[in-house]
Formats: C-alpha cells, structure tokens, sequence
C-alpha cells in the first residue's frame, strides 16, 4: 500500500468518512459566514472567486458524497485537491507572514490562543484533506479514463489561475484595494509582490502534484 492507497482509506471506512464528512460541514459553513461581508459588497457574479477556504473545502464534500454515492467526479476531485493545497497552505503562510496583525503567534509570548491560530492548525489540515482525493483520479488513469481525469485536472487549474489572477488583478469592489482577495488579508502593498508569487506558486505546486501523485502505477 502506497501513500495514495493510505490517504484513499479515510474515505472508504465508514466512521473516519463520516467525521470527515461532519468536521467539512462545520468549516464550511462557518466559512461562508465569514465571508459574508465582502459578498454583501461584491457583485453575484464575482461570487464564485470570493470565499476561497469554504469553497475548496466545499469542492472536497461535494467530491466525497459523490464517490459516498457510487458517482465518484473527477472534476470535484482535482477541484479539492488543487483548492486545498493552494488555499490551506496559502493561509498557513499569511497568518505567519502577517502572525502581529492576527496575533498567530501570541501564545508564544504569553498571549491568549486566539482564533487565527486555530485557523492556521485548520487549514494545515486543508492540505492533508487533498491527499483522500488523489486515488479516486489515479484509478480513473489506471483504468484507461485519462481524458475524464485529464478534463477535472484542466478544470482545476483553469479555475484557480483565473482565481488568483482575480484577487490580485481583478475589480476592488470593496474599496480593499488590492482585487478580489479577502477582506481579512491586510493590503501591504510592499508584501503584495511576495504574497502574489507564493499564491500563483502554491497553484502550480497543486497542479504539478496533482499530475504525479495520480501517474499510473508500473506493473510489477
């Protein structure tokens, strides 16, 4: 059993899927909340590229009720995965990167455990949530299904360039003054160009893994 088979198991025993399943629900719905300001003050077609951590999680449910359901979505797999490699390591290195705007790394000193430092253990989690998507695509190129596997990667990617390109580049509704990226992301623009590199970065890591974690085994 290989590490994809290992990760893979969450998904197939019964009581680990179903904590999963509960721990999902709970983040994502907590996470639309927090978002609820910068939807208010965003147009609805612009929806789709504004919640970014509920939505890759949500990509992740909605991929693990379809295999739960015997209709198993290459393109919800690769979604998941991309997304929660992209955003949960993305949000590890804001909330360090920026830790004395969100008091990440005040218990260090004494402080109180604050909820960003929660946030940080949780999205780190993200990235470990992406590796029970990787076996379901790997299958499918095994199986001789490339193209379906190859269309939800391309898929995955597509979405979160445009994404990235968005928050960075896109129209600043809510007078944040840096795009569509959160309102929560203070908008240093000295850090700006190191912060855009390392988001564009982490997609490529996601896209670049995404396609070797999934080759087909050899045969032995």
């Amino acid at each position: 059993m290989d590490q994809v088979e290992v990760f893979g198991y969450f998904k197939k025993h019964r009581w680990w899927a179903l904590l999963i399943g509960v721990i999902n629900l709970v983040g994502i719905v907590y996470g639309f909340y927090y978002y609820r300001d910068q939807f208010a003050g965003t147009p609805w077609f612009f929806w789709l590229f504004v919640p970014d951590s509920p939505l890759a999680v949500l990509w992740a449910e909605l991929a693990l009720l379809a295999y739960w359901l015997k209709r198993p979505s290459a393109t919800l797999e690769a979604l998941g995965y991309v997304g929660n490699v992209q955003v949960g390591l993305w949000t590890v290195y804001v909330l360090l990167a920026y830790a004395p705007s969100f008091g990440t790394l005040d218990f260090l000193s004494g402080g109180t455990l604050s909820l960003n430092t929660i946030l940080l253990v949780g999205h780190a989690g993200m990235a470990a949530l992406a590796l029970i998507l990787l076996e379901g695509l790997r299958q499918r190129r095994e199986a001789g299904l490339s193209r379906v596997a190859w269309v939800g990667i391309a898929v995955a990617i597509t979405y979160y360039l445009v994404n990235d390109a968005l928050d960075y580049f896109g129209p600043d509704y809510t007078g944040f003054g840096c795009g569509l990226r959160p309102l929560t992301v203070p908008c240093d623009l000295s850090m700006e160009p190191t912060l855009a590199a390392v988001t564009f970065g982490l997609t490529l890591l996601g896209a670049v893994t995404l396609t070797v974690f999934t080759r087909p085994r050899r045969a032995t």
